[in-house]
């Protein structure tokens, strides 16, 4: 009699019990996710901007407030300084991740959640990330050398797939809450 019935009450209790260590968990998970797309060797990782926005929006709102896109960025940023052995890895992960929270406060999206506000938020902290890097690597550390029309080139295409993934990260997270 009790059958699926029960499952589904246990479960839900489960999920209750626990809903904040999940709310920790998957943006953790998601920054092991958002770390690996970075070893995809530039430009080409620049193209999967898509699926970090995508990754780093789906942490943010799991999260429910300001901090679930940084927390996923530092544990990103942390996985590829320790790669990379460059500390300041870390430090344009946090940009990233702290810029899109700040964004998302500013536009005050978790009164009134939008396409439009996540979209913004992430295209503008892609912007200020893609910045940050190239007076970083290319200006200060002289890592690499590249013309700076062509890295504002990649800095538009990667923020502009950015704000579409956070768009199909929001429409993602809405679909899974309908569920």
């Amino acid at each position: 009699m009790c059958g699926l019935s029960c499952l589904d009450l246990v479960m839900d209790l489960y999920i209750q019990k626990n809903a904040h260590s999940i709310r920790l968990t998957i943006p953790a998970i998601f920054g092991v996710l958002v770390f690996l797309i970075k070893l995809i060797p530039p430009p080409i990782s620049e193209l999967f901007q898509i699926f970090t926005a995508l990754f780093i929006t789906v942490a943010a709102l799991t999260v429910r407030r300001s901090g679930g896109a940084i927390y996923t960025c530092v544990i990103a940023g942390l996985l590829d300084a320790l790669y990379t052995g460059l500390p300041i890895a870390l430090a344009l992960f946090v940009i990233r991740g702290g810029t899109f929270d700040l964004a998302l406060s500013l536009s005050k999206f978790w009164n009134s959640p939008s396409i439009i506000k996540i979209a913004a938020s992430s295209i503008f902290s892609s912007l200020i990330t893609g910045i940050a890097a190239y007076l970083t690597i290319v200006k200060w550390l002289k890592i690499i050398e590249v013309p700076f029309i062509v890295f504002m080139l990649f800095i538009a295409i990667s923020s502009a797939l950015s704000g579409i993934g956070a768009m199909i990260g929001l429409k993602l997270w809405k679909r899974i809450l309908s569920f």
